[in-house]
């Protein structure tokens, strides 16, 4: 191709070449909207990032908090690798491992698999998560916005991170909503988008994500008088059970002499 061309680059008949492209394609898309959207003086995003494609077993994709790693199609599954937003997803496990701000934040599997699929579908547009996963289906591997009701801590807290996760996932799409309702498509995203990457650098764990998030949108350094959005915050996070379990850590906290103005940070300790 001739420098300043136009190529297509596809492979659809190759399952292994295929998944090489996607995974370099959409791997970059992601480092490339960390560094201009989240946070551009974040060191991990200037370095190389492996992104391991084409991997035995199926079913499958990990994060190792740095390289991302694909499995080849079978037992029903599709090759993780060809399916962007798992890529995203993976992608969303390194960049929180990196993004906790030492001695604020906590890695936490469970707040992590929800934050991760946020990003995703915040990637796309789309609160299902996964399409594509199980060959011959287009359903959502999991759905961070479900019809008919709200993942609620602590009652839908499971063995499986994955399901934990959909609690602070739902609440962050919710808030996502909310912000781009009152602030437009574009400006709502970018509000939504920055609340979310506050709970991945100081939330402990799901329970800590809520008061990170007003931290966040403070614009005065005095959570005690509210913050510009507390009220659509509120309404986003409540029918997820995550503004009672933290009012009522801080009444707690507050009997052992902890003040309110005292929060975010010294509830946690």
């Amino acid at each position: 191709m001739a420098d300043g061309g136009v190529g297509t680059w596809a492979a659809p008949s190759n399952e292994r070449l295929d998944a090489q492209l996607t995974g370099f394609i959409h791997a970059n898309r992601m480092k490339s909207f960390a560094l201009a959207e989240l946070n551009p003086s974040l060191p991990w995003l200037s370095n190389q990032m492996p992104v391991i494609v084409n991997e035995g077993g199926d079913c499958n994709a990990y994060s190792d908090g740095d390289a991302i790693h694909f499995l080849l199609a079978g037992g029903g599954c599709a090759n993780t690798g060809r399916l962007t937003d798992v890529i995203y997803h993976e992608f969303g496990h390194s960049l929180h491992d990196n993004s906790v701000i030492p001695g604020a934040g906590n890695f936490d599997s469970a707040m992590s698999e929800g934050i991760a699929d946020y990003l995703a579908a915040t990637t796309t547009d789309d609160p299902g998560m996964g399409r594509g996963f199980f060959v011959g289906t287009d359903t959502a591997l999991r759905d961070i916005d479900p019809n008919g009701g709200e993942y609620y801590w602590p009652t839908h807290i499971s063995s499986d991170p994955h399901v934990t996760g959909l609690i602070i996932a739902g609440a962050l799409w919710d808030v996502r909503k909310a912000m781009i309702a009152q602030y437009g498509v574009g400006e709502g995203k970018r509000r939504g988008d920055d609340l979310f990457y506050a709970t991945l650098q100081r939330a402990d764990d799901i329970p800590t994500t809520y008061p990170e998030v007003l931290a966040a949108d403070d614009d005065d350094g005095n959570l005690a008088n509210g913050t510009p959005n507390r009220c659509l915050i509120d309404a986003a996070f409540g029918p997820h059970g995550l503004v009672d379990i933290f009012h009522q850590r801080l009444l707690s906290l507050m009997h052992m002499g902890i003040t309110a103005l005292d929060y975010p940070r010294s509830f946690r300790e």
